[in-house]
């Protein structure tokens, strides 16, 4: 079954919502779950595998439609207001997080605008 990596609130994805963090989630989620990442399968299913119970690195169940509209809902979730002031905490509350994000993710100019 192919599923839909929608979240329930797709109505805020719309132009006229004004919502652009929420489509830029939204949008990069679908992405990366049509077409995985860096080659590998699904997020989602090695997401939700419980590598506990099953150690294969070959093996992750298939996600329920349920699975990938609540794994969407979240995800989109973070574009919003609450969604990135909860981000920021946690960048905030890890050093480790901070400075990988600082140097993974921002040019040499950009790390001195945010260090001032």
């Amino acid at each position: 079954m192919k599923l839909k990596h929608q979240g329930i609130n797709t109505n805020r994805l719309k132009k006229e919502a004004d919502n652009p963090r929420e489509v830029a989630f939204a949008q990069m989620w679908e992405k990366w779950q049509r077409n995985g990442w860096l080659g590998e399968s699904v997020p989602l299913a090695w997401i939700l595998k419980d590598w506990a119970d099953d150690p294969s690195e070959y093996y992750a169940p298939e996600p329920s439609q349920r699975d990938a509209t609540v794994a969407a809902t979240v995800v989109q979730w973070f574009g919003t207001v609450v969604g990135v002031s909860f981000l920021a905490d946690v960048i905030n509350a890890s050093p480790e997080l901070k400075e990988y994000l600082r140097h993974c993710c921002f040019s040499a100019d950009e790390v001195k605008r945010l260090e001032k």
